[in-house]
C-alpha cells in the first residue's frame, strides 16, 4: 500500500510541483531557487503535520453547554496558525531572495572596479 501511494501519488506530484516551481523561479539564481524551494519544503512538511489537528478541530467544535464534547482540547486556532506559518515563510524566503540579489548586484560592482 505505501510503495502504491508513493509511486502512484506522491512521485507524480512532486515531479509536476518541481517542474511548475522550476518555471516560476527561471530568472532567480541558483541560491536564491534553493530558498523558495527550501521554504516551501518546510512549509508543506508544516501542513501536512497540521492537517490532522486543523481536522480535528474542525470535527471537535463545541457545540454548546450540554454537548459533552472536552472543551479542553485542542484550544488553538491551528488553521490560524497555520497561515502565520506560511506568512512567516513567505516573508522570509522574500526577505533572503532579495539579500541574495543585493549581495549579488554588490559583488558585481566591486569587481568591476579598477
Amino acid at each position: 500500500m505505501a510503495l502504491l501511494l508513493h509511486d502512484g501519488a506522491l512521485v507524480p506530484v512532486t515531479t509536476l510541483a518541481g517542474a511548475g516551481l522550476s518555471r516560476v523561479t527561471y530568472g532567480l539564481r541558483p541560491a536564491q531557487q534553493g530558498t523558495v524551494r527550501g521554504a516551501l519544503l518546510v512549509g508543506s512538511i508544516v501542513t501536512l503535520l497540521a492537517a490532522p489537528l486543523v481536522r480535528a478541530k474542525q470535527v471537535l467544535q463545541p457545540g454548546g453547554p450540554g454537548t459533552g464534547v472536552n472543551n479542553t482540547i485542542l484550544q488553538d486556532d491551528c488553521a490560524g496558525s497555520l497561515g502565520l506559518i506560511w506568512l512567516l515563510l513567505a516573508a522570509t524566503a522574500l526577505v533572503a531572495v532579495a539579500a541574495v540579489e543585493l549581495y549579488a548586484r554588490r559583488s558585481r560592482v566591486r569587481n568591476t572596479r579598477p
